[in-house]
């Protein structure tokens, strides 16, 4: 079997060793293959130890004096010596002259891991170059005289049974938030201060932002001012031995590199089935211009953080004093606020505000489903007619009371508690409830001779679901507005639920909008013509 002898910078951290790793457990099968690392860091050694597990330790060697590397030639005695990058960017001169003198006992192959290597400024050149992209051969080919190979990382098909499992062992203690991961060593190329100021445009979302990679001291002029102003969504780790899980864990994947040739960690991403965001640029050949799951991004954060929410389906509570129809909040409209303090979470009141002012020029009717105390609908007294739906209210002057609830079908049903607490702030549907009386939207507007709707609010507790898909098109037509508050951040598990119903609502010829993010309360616009 011939001998192989890799001549690595280091096997400290980062995509060499890692694409080192994964060429020794291709080619040790062909190859006795023994590894020399030129330099050691200490510090970083989760590749270094599976590549030393993978060959042996007895043909892993670690220099102490660098001039010990021309003994171990002479001890291996290797048909083919290669190195993991230029070898001029990392070993001394000397030595350098030595080993390529002595090439005629065997042959000198070449990788480079770098996008800013030029090949005709080189010093000392191989019998081949093997290298990691088509980018590097197209340069290396039109420049130099020399073969050129290409062994690219393989990505397997991943497993993705664990995806669950692996979310809880690592994201549990945040509770329900949306992950974004981010892995790299810490440097100015990959950038990640770009993704904390990111971060801190969305401090008040539920996402958690979280780096995997080291921080090495000869970048410390770079990371410390990060880490000492870390964002509090900011999450850093370290470098781990468990890439993968945080792969299969997180919702999206944010790779804010300026400088790469082929990053490996974009590829196994993708193989997660992982959405990713990532700069396009020109070494990647549009190797990924048509790939679904990416979405390409530039200096412009604000887009970015547009771009997080939508793929992580979060909506911004929407300012419409500067909405998509250009209409200016009522004079006065926003008085209701004051009005309304003291409910709860901390911004419960704003959602009542986020109601597009033209439905108080639009000829139709109010319907408040839920109108408990008639707090969301009292702003419209007197000015439209308004209708509410509750079996726990009372009729009031200046509007008008079915006492039941709203649902697909007419009939009866159940109402009750729903967490048995008596708190009558949090009433709705459930199976141990009392009969009440039922009534759909096409008989709620047959009996109120409704043709026209200017806003449709729904506060009704995981029934939103049942009722919005029980609607026709002739239903949906007479709509001008729809408020609905859904359910599913009391119920998880209605959480698909809520996103196909919002599909729905988008096929009717609604634009859609998240308006308060704990409460998980959308506003549908009907687009206009």
């Amino acid at each position: 079997m011939k001998k192989i002898l890799i001549i690595a910078p280091h096997l400290s951290t980062g995509g060499m060793p890692q694409y080192l790793l994964k060429k020794i457990e291709n080619f040790k099968s062909q190859f006795e293959i023994f590894v020399v690392e030129y330099n050691n860091f200490g510090s970083f050694d989760v590749q270094k130890k599976k590549i030393v597990e993978s060959i042996g330790e007895d043909r892993h060697f670690n220099l102490n004096i660098k001039s010990e590397i021309l003994d171990i030639i002479d001890s291996i005695k290797p048909d083919i010596i290669q190195f993991e990058e230029i070898p001029e960017f990392f070993i001394d001169d000397v030595i350098l002259k030595t080993i390529f003198d002595k090439r005629k006992n065997y042959k000198i192959v070449t990788t480079t891991h770098s996008s800013e290597t030029n090949p005709d400024q080189l010093t000392y050149y191989p019998d081949k170059f093997l290298l990691v992209s088509e980018w590097s051969k197209l340069v290396f080919e039109n420049k130099l005289d020399i073969p050129c190979d290409i062994w690219e990382y393989p990505i397997e098909d991943i497993d993705l049974s664990m995806k669950s499992k692996y979310k809880k062992e690592l994201f549990e203690e945040y509770g329900d938030v949306k992950h974004i991961i981010n892995v790299g060593l810490f440097t100015s190329g990959k950038n990640q201060g770009e993704i904390m100021e990111v971060a801190k445009k969305l401090i008040d979302k539920p996402i958690m932002f979280h780096f995997i990679g080291n921080q090495a001291p000869n970048f410390e002029n770079y990371w410390k001012p990060l880490m000492d102003n870390l964002p509090n969504n900011c999450k850093v780790w370290g470098e781990r031995d468990d890439v993968h899980k945080f792969l299969q864990a997180g919702d999206l994947f944010y790779f804010s590199s300026i400088l790469e040739l082929n990053p490996l960690v974009i590829k196994e991403s993708l193989s997660n089935k992982m959405p990713v965001l990532m700069r396009k640029l020109g070494t990647y050949l549009n190797s990924y211009d048509n790939n679904p799951l990416v979405n390409f991004i530039d200096n412009d954060l604000d887009k970015t953080k547009k771009l997080i929410l939508e793929k992580l389906n979060i909506g911004e509570v929407y300012d419409f004093k500067e909405d998509l129809f250009g209409v200016e909040i009522a004079d006065g409209y926003s008085n209701l606020i004051s009005s309304l303090e003291g409910r709860g979470k901390e911004g419960w009141d704003n959602y009542w505000s986020q109601i597009h002012p033209r439905c108080f020029e639009h000829d139709g009717v109010v319907i408040d489903a839920g109108c408990l105390k008639w707090d969301w609908s009292q702003i419209f007294l007197g000015k439209k007619r308004l209708i509410g739906l509750d079996p726990q209210e009372e009729p009031i002057e200046g509007a008008e009371l079915y006492k039941g609830i709203l649902g697909p079908l007419d009939g009866k049903g159940k109402f009750g508690i729903l967490n048995k607490n008596e708190n009558k702030d949090n009433v709705g549907y459930s199976e141990d409830g009392e009969l009440v009386d039922m009534i759909s939207f096409k008989t709620l507007c047959k009996k109120y001779n409704i043709d026209k709707v200017s806003i449709l609010k729904l506060n009704i507790e995981g029934a939103e679901y049942s009722l919005l898909n029980s609607m026709d098109v002739d239903d949906y037509n007479k709509i001008d507005q729809i408020a609905v508050g859904f359910h599913d951040w009391l119920y998880p598990n209605q959480t698909e639920l809520r996103k196909n119903t919002l599909v729905l609502l988008e096929n009717m010829g609604f634009e859609v909008r998240k308006i308060h993010d704990y409460w998980n309360w959308y506003l549908a616009i009907k687009k206009l013509k």
